[in-house]
């Protein structure tokens, strides 16, 4: 988990654990006990009709992606606060989405040459791994644009700035 879907499917640990059982009970994988040093530890493999399942699953539709940041909420109720409780907001932002960033290509680089399962899925974790790492890599860049924006408020009620050109200079386009 540490190393790969926690990035961008961040469920509660345990509800984690409880989907392979679901998965057992509706014979798609089977479950072998086993042990990890004196640990013990379940197995989970999955069974011909589970692979019929998850290509049928690949074919339909995913729903939208779920954007939720805490920190962005406090963004968007700053007016509440003062003006430094914002800089340091986005500060914050901005330190996590570095951290993150880091600990992404730690994680990227970090690769397992004794498993030929790891190997095998390198280029299709590759396309996972490069979106969330532009997604922190943007959110960095929203901080430094976000800084800048604020540096000079003295307070977040009648802030110099009016949200003009909040999505940058438009392109034109034939139509204009």
């Amino acid at each position: 988990m540490q190393r790969s879907i926690r990035w961008f499917w961040q469920r509660a640990e345990r509800k984690l654990y409880d989907e392979p059982k679901l998965l057992v009970d509706r014979g798609y994988a089977v479950a072998e006990p086993g042990a990890t040093g004196k640990r013990p530890r379940t197995v989970y493999r999955i069974t011909p009709q589970g692979r019929v399942a998850l290509q049928r699953w690949l074919d339909t539709e995913a729903s939208a992606p779920v954007f939720e940041v805490e920190s962005l909420l406090r963004v968007f109720f700053a007016e509440c606060g003062t003006a430094d409780q914002l800089r340091t907001t986005i500060d914050r932002i901005a330190r996590q989405a570095e951290a993150d960033r880091l600990a992404l290509q730690r994680t990227a680089e970090t690769r397992s040459t004794d498993d030929p399962m790891v190997e095998r899925r390198e280029p299709v974790n590759a396309l996972s791994i490069r979106l969330v790492g532009d997604l922190h890599e943007t959110i960095g860049n929203w901080a430094t644009w976000a800084a800048e924006i604020t540096r000079d408020w003295e307070s977040t009620i009648d802030p110099p700035w009016r949200g003009e050109d909040v999505f940058g200079p438009r392109a034109s386009s034939s139509d204009d």
